[in-house]
């Protein structure tokens, strides 16, 4: 066990069930800030190297808390996080960066974001930030008495991190130094998903009664619907599916591109089509666009990320029926079938 000057055990670090987001793009500063967050017990954390992953991840997964470096290539930091929270307003985002400048901080607040920290980190900068967010230790919570609503999210295909355990948990700063010699071209460790035993809450955590745990796992009547789903990432193709089969539709075809449902849509009738907006090949406009030209009936919901009102204009004006912003909830999918008739 670590001792304190003058041969103390130290007290080990509470545990905190924070499922946290951190984009970096580079990979020295990646394992700095994930042994900073391992030794003030945050052990769930997923990794990304630019700035339109974050906010692609952040469609699917519910985050605590997202940090986010400023500098990295197709998306920075600021559009980013721009994007994330014009999403959801709710979102804790914290800037890490060298830049520790007020005309950065003062860009940051403009977009939304929590708190700004600089490089190199220090477990007081993130005991800082943890308090600023109004968070509590597992053992703090479960001092409250209160139940913990689970909320287990971890795609499988994410690339997340390996946490790298500390022994040492004297106030001091953490640099490339103490890591030893690290290869900057060098690919990071294996994926390993780390699963949170439950979603962190604000102290004390909000109570769950069983009748609305019971009402989250309800599935609907089945529906006799033929559904097509066009969208290249696999791990939007699960959420959307499971969020259906909820709502009672199992007749769901997907395609990877807007080429794909265009043909598709040639020799089947569907009932509904989701189309994501962003795709390779064909994207999501110009696909609705010749599938309403060849079926001005049809019924196309379109399905982004990118919830902005001049992409919900042009997708009206091509024929679509609908916009959904993600992650799509099972009370979007009941609205839209109620919107749509069917």
């Amino acid at each position: 066990q670590p001792l304190q000057h003058g041969g103390t055990p130290m007290k080990p670090p509470a545990k905190y069930n924070l499922k946290v987001l951190y984009a970096e793009d580079n990979i020295v500063n990646q394992k700095v800030l994930s042994r900073v967050l391992n030794r003030v017990g945050i052990t769930d954390i997923t990794l990304v190297d630019d700035g339109k992953k974050a906010v692609d991840i952040s469609a699917t997964t519910k985050f605590d808390c997202i940090f986010m470096d400023m500098q990295m290539p197709i998306m920075d930091g600021m559009e980013a996080c721009k994007l994330i929270m014009k999403r959801d307003p709710e979102s804790k985002i914290i800037f890490v960066t060298a830049h520790a400048l007020d005309e950065f901080k003062s860009k940051a607040d403009s977009v939304g974001a929590t708190s700004f920290i600089s490089k190199p980190f220090r477990v007081s900068d993130i005991n800082a930030v943890l308090e600023k967010m109004g968070v509590c230790s597992t053992e703090e919570a479960n001092a409250s008495n209160e139940t913990i609503p689970l909320d287990i999210q971890s795609p499988s295909t994410l690339k997340t991190s390996q946490i790298l355990s500390s022994q040492n948990q004297l106030e001091t700063p953490v640099t490339s130094s103490s890591l030893g010699h690290v290869n900057e071209t060098q690919s990071p460790s294996p994926p390993q998903v780390t699963i949170p035993e439950a979603t962190n809450l604000p102290c004390p955590p909000k109570t769950t009664s069983p009748k609305e745990r019971s009402k989250r796992k309800t599935w609907a009547p089945s529906r006799n619907l033929k559904v097509l789903y066009a969208e290249d990432n696999v791990i939007n193709q699960k959420v959307l599916s499971r969020v259906l089969s909820r709502a009672g539709i199992t007749d769901i075809t997907i395609v990877d591109d807007g080429k794909k449902a265009v043909d598709a849509t040639t020799t089947t009738k569907f009932d509904c089509i989701f189309m994501d907006l962003q795709m390779p090949n064909m994207d999501g406009m110009e696909a609705t666009e010749l599938i309403m030209k060849q079926d001005p009936e049809s019924k196309i919901v379109f399905v982004t990320a990118h919830y902005l009102d001049d992409y919900k204009k042009q997708a009206v004006s091509l024929g679509a029926r609908d916009f959904l912003a993600k992650p799509v909830k099972l009370d979007d999918i009941e609205g839209v079938l109620q919107k749509l008739g069917i």
